[in-house]
C-alpha cells in the first residue's frame, strides 16, 4: 500500500486545532460538513479564530 506524503501545513493546522481545544472527532466533522469552505478555514486557523 503506497501512501502519500503527509502536507505539513496541514498537520500544523490540525496541531493548532488540537491546542485550541478541538478533539480529533470535531476536526474530522468540521472538515467533513466544510469541504467548500476548506480554503477558507485553514486562514481562519492560521489566524488563530476557534472553528465554528
Amino acid at each position: 500500500m503506497d501512501m502519500e506524503p503527509l502536507d505539513k501545513e496541514w498537520i500544523a493546522l490540525i496541531l493548532k486545532a488540537k491546542r485550541m481545544g478541538m478533539t480529533i472527532d470535531e476536526i474530522r466533522l468540521y472538515l467533513q460538513h466544510n469541504r467548500q469552505h476548506v480554503t477558507y478555514s485553514k486562514e481562519r486557523l492560521v489566524k488563530g479564530e476557534k472553528a465554528d
